[in-house]
């Protein structure tokens, strides 16, 4: 019996199993194994291993890079930089207000009149601090 036991809270406390996820996020990019999307904070892996329907993949596919979606389903085990999402529902969220500024604030960024060698280059959602030709941080 508390062998039993022991193996259903092994099972139960395991990282690897998945959790229920409903968040929005952003379009990143689709490619033949699957799709990124942007939430939370970390870029999801949506893949195209018969996880997600061929359907929603498909439709991930057509849409713009940085589209806002409302997307609901299961959360793998989040690894250091980014996670396995298995989406079984989403939507294009209509009303999200950074959509735009996310699509057109790409490129190299340097303060108005600043001689400095500081400044931001904004790909996506990501962007890099560059001061003297190196990067100094990553977000």
């Amino acid at each position: 019996m508390i062998r039993k036991l022991r193996i259903a809270l092994s099972v139960l406390a395991s990282p690897t199993m998945a959790e229920p996820f409903s968040n929005t996020g952003y379009t990143l990019v689709c490619d033949e194994t699957g799709c990124t999307v942007f939430s939370a904070g970390f870029p999801l892996n949506v893949a195209n291993d018969g996880s997600t329907p061929a359907r929603i993949i498909a439709n991930l596919a057509n849409l713009d890079t940085l589209t806002a979606v409302n997307m609901k389903g299961d959360l793998g085990e989040l690894a250091e930089s980014s996670a396995p999402l298995t989406l079984t529902v989403f939507s294009v969220n209509t009303d999200d207000l950074y959509q735009d500024r996310l699509r057109y604030s790409p490129g190299g960024w340097k303060p108005k009149g600043d001689e400095a060698t500081f400044s931001v280059r904004v790909h996506g959602v990501q962007w890099q601090e560059v001061s003297g030709g190196d990067v100094t941080a990553p977000f």
